[in-house]
């Protein structure tokens, strides 16, 4: 059965596109069936992936998400049309489906036109790709929380959710501020929050700072929403290191750079690849992944 996760942040700029793309490269490498969906009209993920040119092709042919969800609606939609297959991403392979400066206007169409609620047109796509029976995960990669009706979408049409967030007190504010909108509102009832949610931590500096996440000192690190709603966070988190970013359209067939470079993390020196690779086992066990 085909598991739904998706990736949602409260402010931009915290890693959440990265998170997607090495959590699909770390479960590709373990055998894991994964489609990456675009689900941002920036089109991060899908310029990163597929390139400038890429991404205009896609574009051109009407190969996109906006594009698959008028399918379905339709009754004409094609899996292998709209997804592209076998996207290389450093020295592994998977499938993408790119997104378009088109999904805002078609979501709105969708949405405005026949009174849908906001997940309705995802979710009549991910029930098409269900029955296909070909990946075990697709991962969504949502916008920041600036529009309530993206991160609705993303929320209600996944099984698991995990929230990116760096321990900047900004950061963890607007990340504090997106978990009360979404109970407040009534998109995910509070007791939802502890088991399909989960937290993970990006860009954590050598400092204090750090040791206030490795003793789970939450209160100090005012992120009151994870004791206030008793919300999991992942064990691992990941290092301030530039390593760790994602160059544009990562072609080259070899391992990424960070695999192999090391930190000192309390006091031992961890891999980039034992990080990843954690966070990746957290994943499996987490949601119940059983090949």
């Amino acid at each position: 059965m085909t598991k739904i996760i998706s990736i949602l942040s409260g402010p931009g700029g915290v890693g959440k596109t990265t998170i997607s793309l090495l959590l699909s490269y770390y479960l590709t490498i373990r055998r894991v069936s994964v489609l990456l969906m675009d689900t941002d009209p920036s089109m991060g993920l899908s310029l990163t992936l597929l390139g400038l040119e890429g991404v205009k092709e896609a574009d051109r042919k009407r190969r996109t998400l906006p594009d698959a969800i008028n399918a379905v609606y339709s009754g004409k939609f094609d899996p292998k049309y709209f997804i592209e297959q076998e996207v290389r991403f450093f020295d592994v392979k998977f499938d993408v489906m790119p997104s378009s400066p088109r999904l805002s206007e078609v979501l709105g169409t969708k949405w405005y036109g026949a009174g849908t609620s906001a997940e309705e047109p995802l979710m009549k796509l991910i029930s098409e790709l269900k029955e296909s029976k070909t990946y075990d995960i697709i991962i969504i990669d949502s916008i920041p929380f600036y529009e309530l009706r993206y991160t609705r979408m993303a929320c209600k049409v996944a099984d698991y959710r995990i929230i990116v967030t760096t321990p900047r007190e900004i950061d963890i504010w607007r990340t504090n501020y997106m978990i009360d909108t979404l109970v407040s509102e009534g998109i995910v009832d509070r007791n939802e929050l502890r088991g399909s949610f989960k937290v993970l931590i990006n860009k954590v500096p050598a400092s204090s700072i750090a040791d206030k996440v490795i003793q789970r000192k939450w209160s100090e690190l005012k992120f009151e929403s994870i004791q206030k709603y008793n919300i999991d966070v992942f064990k691992s988190f990941i290092p301030e290191r530039e390593a760790f970013a994602i160059p544009v359209t990562p072609t080259e067939d070899k391992r990424p750079e960070f695999m192999d470079k090391s930190w000192k993390i309390e006091g031992k020196k961890v891999k980039g690849s034992d990080i990843i690779g954690n966070i990746t086992n957290e994943v499996i066990k987490w949601i119940d992944l059983r090949k």
